[in-house]
């Protein structure tokens, strides 16, 4: 070795018999830290290392292969003369061209290596968010959330230790570290766990979210994917190879890491079903509301409240009471309650009744599309489920009954609010003749349709019988559209006037 680095070997043996040999060193030992590594857990420090040797390897190989070829080379130029001469010379050529390249190398793929496992193992992954863990529901459920990063699983199985009831575990993240969502994914399947999604649970994690003995999924939740990446290397092998264990469907998975690292592929419910991705599609009643790990705090819950377009206007018109709104989903969230039944009681609570307080005040024009859309929703109800329509029509909606409504109208019904929460109207009540003038004209068109006991329905909401809410229901849907029929100040005077005999509990 001592005789190669000063050059004193012929340039042929150097060149054609020792170089190769160091070349093949400079493959081999790598790789052999490299298999060391991956028989073992996923441990930042040891990829650091790893990394650390596989690069010095690389290095240290390449500074002496170079210096004592190009010493050999030296000694043919100066003792020589002619063509060994020229030859000694051009090797010297190829030498600085194989430097330079792996300089290159070095700096495209050594810097990022070495940089992103310094941050792994010595700054907590700065690039991953923080992770949380927490039991809900008498530690009948659990949920991870957050970045995918070392020390997670250990802390999740430390935690699952002390829930033997545990039987679902909510999974919320953007994903991180495929190790450790290995170490996730040998957990769940040690304990049979099932998993869930209510919010986003992409990359990493989908690969733990397949894990789960009974996969669900909330319905508007996601599943994202995309290939493995560190330092920029992108990898699909090993995510691959995770997903077909999980009895996901090959085409789904060729499919799923396809999908280039820097972008993430969603798909729709019926793709997750075809794929086997999922196991059930749920309501947001089914398990406790989570997505904010157990950290969660106002100003998050504030946050995500203002990306509803409703309830931002409301934070504008009311803030005080967009402020109790957020402290009471944070509440019901730390306690445990289900997104739906948080839902539920904003909505009851907090929000209807401000919407019943503006509803009689606003212009014509919005009263009119309130009505065509309580049209349509009563008839998109009525031909689900007339028992729903009719809870509907008398005490209101929950969460289930908006879902069973279709996303169209969920959106125009978003849209509508925010225009009654953002209007400035102050409208004078209609005379109580004028109004059961117009009530006279309305009863007579739904007249036409059905007889007059039907007709009668209305009135008495009480004394209707199941077999009769269907019915009942097209009775509604028949008056909402004869009051649009009419002239616009003429509907809007009898919907305010029907607006504000509800807001006095005679609906």
């Amino acid at each position: 070795m001592a005789r190669f680095w000063r050059g004193e070997f012929s340039l042929a043996l150097s060149f054609w018999v020792i170089g190769p040999l160091v070349v093949a060193l400079a493959f081999v030992l790598p790789e052999g830290v490299g298999w060391l590594v991956r028989g073992r857990a996923f441990n930042p420090l040891v990829i650091f290392a790893a990394i650390v040797a596989i690069w010095t390897i690389v290095l240290v190989l390449q500074v002496y292969l170079t210096v004592g070829i190009w010493r050999s080379a030296g000694q043919q130029r100066f003792d020589a003369a002619g063509r060994r001469g020229l030859w000694g010379l051009a090797v010297q050529v190829l030498l600085v061209l194989g430097a330079l390249n792996s300089a290159r190398l070095f700096i495209m793929t050594g810097v990022p290596e070495l940089s992103e496992g310094v941050g792994m193992a010595l700054f907590d992954d700065p690039s991953l968010p923080p992770y949380s863990v927490r039991l809900m529901r008498d530690g009948s459920e659990a949920e991870i959330a957050g970045g995918f990063k070392y020390g997670l699983a250990r802390e999740a199985e430390t935690l699952f230790a002390t829930a033997p009831q545990l039987r679902v575990v909510h999974l919320n993240s953007a994903g991180g570290r495929l190790g450790e969502a290995v170490k996730i994914t040998r957990l769940i399947v040690r304990r049979q766990l099932d998993t869930y999604t209510s919010a986003t649970c992409a990359s990493a994690c989908a690969v733990a979210y397949a894990a789960g003995h009974e996969r669900y999924l909330r319905r508007g939740a996601r599943l994202g994917f995309h290939r493995g990446i560190f330092a920029g290397n992108e990898n699909a092998e090993a995510m691959k190879r995770l997903l077909l264990s999980a009895g996901i469907a090959p085409a789904f998975v060729d499919r799923a890491v396809a999908q280039p690292a820097e972008s993430i592929w969603y798909p729709t419910d019926g793709e997750l079903a075809e794929g086997r991705v999922v196991t059930a599609f749920v309501d947001s009643y089914r398990f406790a509301a989570s997505g904010f790990g157990a950290d969660a705090t106002l100003l998050a819950f504030e946050g995500e409240l203002r990306r509803t377009p409703g309830l931002e206007a409301l934070s504008e018109s009311r803030p005080e009471l967009f402020d109790d709104i957020a402290g009471l989903y944070l509440k019901r969230y730390v306690e445990g309650r289900s997104i739906g039944e948080i839902e539920d009681e904003v909505r009851q609570t907090e929000v209807a009744p401000v919407i019943a307080t503006r509803l009689p005040q606003v212009d014509d024009g919005i009263l009119v599309d309130y009505a065509r859309l309580l049209a349509d929703q009563y008839a998109a109800l009525g031909a689900r489920d007339p028992a729903a329509c009719f809870t509907y029509i008398t005490r209101g909606s929950d969460a289930r009954m908006i879902a069973m409504m279709g996303p169209a109208l969920q959106k125009r019904e978003v849209e509508l609010t925010e225009r009654v929460l953002r209007s400035k109207s102050h409208r004078a009540a209609a005379s109580a003749e004028a109004v059961q003038a117009i009530n006279v004209e309305v009863y007579k068109k739904v007249a036409v349709a059905f007889d007059s006991q039907a007709a009668a329905l209305l009135s008495e909401p009480a004394k209707v019988q199941p077999d009769q809410y269907a019915l009942f229901c097209n009775v509604a849907v028949a008056r909402l559209n004869a009051i649009t029929s009419l002239p616009a100040h003429e509907a809007g005077d009898l919907m305010s006037s029907l607006f504000t005999q509800t807001k006095a509990g005679n609906r």
